[in-house]
């Protein structure tokens, strides 16, 4: 973590370090963390579609559970 600090200096006059180092720096980076971005966006868009596909299944086992008694007596000739 200590590699990536880097010494700047804004004081009025004696701007350091800002314009070419900092910036490379910061653009460097910004691939990585448009990546870090795309996997929690992915891991929400996964995390929504785990509650919809329960909800299916709920639903659908909630419907067999409802026809269970008819498909029963069917198999016993009722």
């Amino acid at each position: 973590m200590l590699e990536q600090v880097i010494p700047v200096c804004l004081q009025s006059g004696k701007v350091y370090n800002v314009n070419d180092t900092l910036w490379a720096v910061i653009l460097n980076h910004q691939d990585e963390a448009l990546r870090v971005r795309l996997m929690r966006c992915l891991d929400a868009k996964k995390r929504i579609e785990d509650w919809i596909l329960l909800r299916r299944q709920m639903a659908g086992a909630g419907r067999f559970l409802r026809d269970l008694p008819e498909i029963l007596g069917k198999r016993t000739g009722k």
